[in-house]
């Protein structure tokens, strides 16, 4: 799923990241990095001479990250309202799951 598009010094920076916590990044649609780890964490990747840093939000639907060329911010997005659709998901979770010990019960 692409998670952003920015325009930096005339390349096209695209950030894509998956369920499996895989992140690429493509530089005017070429991959030049890829990170993959459950937590997220920092993803680290160079283009240029220039030094990046990502950080992403661990969950999709929230959709927040931060990079940061030679350690200034570059992006900052917003902070969007994950939290209810943590809960909505949990709680989903918890009722379908009561609702599969009631019918095995019937």
């Amino acid at each position: 799923m692409k998670r952003a598009s920015i325009y930096l010094e005339g390349v096209v920076l695209e950030i894509y990241s998956d369920w499996t916590g895989r992140e690429r990044v493509f530089v005017n649609g070429k991959c030049i990095s890829e990170h993959r780890g459950i937590f997220k964490g920092a993803h680290r990747f160079s283009h240029e001479g220039k030094n990046f840093r990502l950080h992403m939000n661990p969950f999709p639907c929230c959709g927040t990250f931060t990079l940061y060329c030679d350690e200034m911010p570059v992006v900052e997005s917003g902070r969007s309202g994950c939290f209810p659709a943590v809960v909505i998901f949990i709680l989903s979770m918890v009722l379908l799951h009561l609702l599969w010990d009631w019918l095995e019960g019937l």
